[in-house]
Order: C-alpha cells, then structure tokens, then sequence
C-alpha cells in the first residue's frame, strides 16, 4: 500500500514539473529557436547601473577617461580576451551599450561563441569585413537589445557590442 501514494505523489507532481520546465523555457528571454544567444558584455548588461558597472571593471580593470559624462573608456587589465571595453549610459546612469575590444595576441573569441551564427544578421565586406547581429526583442521583464560581433577575421571578433533598442 505505500506504494500506491508514492505513484499518485509522482503522477501528480509530473504535469506540475512539465508546467514549470515549459515556464522556464518560455520565459528566458535570450532563446533563439532553442538557442541562446550572450546577453553580456564582461557581466555588463543593458540597464545595469552606474555603481554596478563600476564594481565590476575595477576589479579587472582602470578608468581612463569620461567622455561628456555619459561615457566611459575602461583599459582591461586582468582580461585575457578583451583590452579595453567602452560602457555608454543613459540620462538616469543606466547602461544603453557596452563595446568590447579584443586584445592583440591575446585569447581569441569566435564570432560563434556569442551565439548561433545561423540566427544572426550577416555581413561581409568580400571577405575583409564580417559583421553579426543578433537581435533579442523587448519583453515584459526586460529591455530589447542588439548583440553585434564584428572584425576582420571571418572567424575571431575583433570587438562585439551590446546596444539596447532605441
């Protein structure tokens, strides 16, 4: 008889789990045709506050100078990817985009490790230029953004950007 209420607890608890997996899925805001795509740049997201993008580059990094108050040019020193990364906000201090731009000689990042390249917007400038966008649109509970991987290489970035839709 024990075993009777375990099965019922199980079956019971099945549609719930399938309820909550199916949330979760539909939920995340970065899946592409069951793909997701990087939302961040170095951990910095749009929307992230001033005081919060600064707490994150100290630590890898030093401020060299504020263009008109609303950017930022950050020289990266504990990054072995990335050299210097630019962070605009907006009037309230939020961040509306991120740049980062590789380091020479440094660890190289496939255009395919930001997110799959089939879903993305492509350029090329006859093979001297590459260029990817993706694209995630705004929902309830976050803001729209622009992903964009560009360089030289057809397949290493020399930088990539998060912009937040206009």
């Amino acid at each position: 008889m024990s075993r009777q209420p375990g099965r019922k607890i199980a079956r019971a608890s099945t549609p719930f789990l399938v309820t909550v997996t199916l949330l979760v899925l539909f939920a995340t805001p970065l899946q592409v045709l069951g793909r997701s795509f990087q939302d961040n740049v170095l951990g910095l997201r749009i929307g992230m506050s001033r005081d919060d993008v600064h707490r994150r580059l100290q630590k890898i990094g030093t401020m060299q100078r504020e263009e008109r108050g609303r950017q930022e040019v950050w020289t990266l020193a504990r990054e072995p990817r990335f050299s210097s990364v630019l962070v605009g906000f907006d009037t309230d201090f939020k961040v509306r985009y991120v740049t980062a731009i590789a380091r020479e000689g440094g660890r190289r990042v496939r255009y395919s490790e930001l997110g799959p390249i089939k879903q993305a917007h492509a350029e090329n400038a006859n093979g001297a230029y590459t260029r990817y966008t993706w694209e995630s649109k705004p929902g309830r509970n976050h803001a729209g953004y622009f992903l964009i991987a560009e360089g030289r290489d057809p397949e290493y970035l020399r930088s990539f950007s998060i912009k937040r839709h206009n």
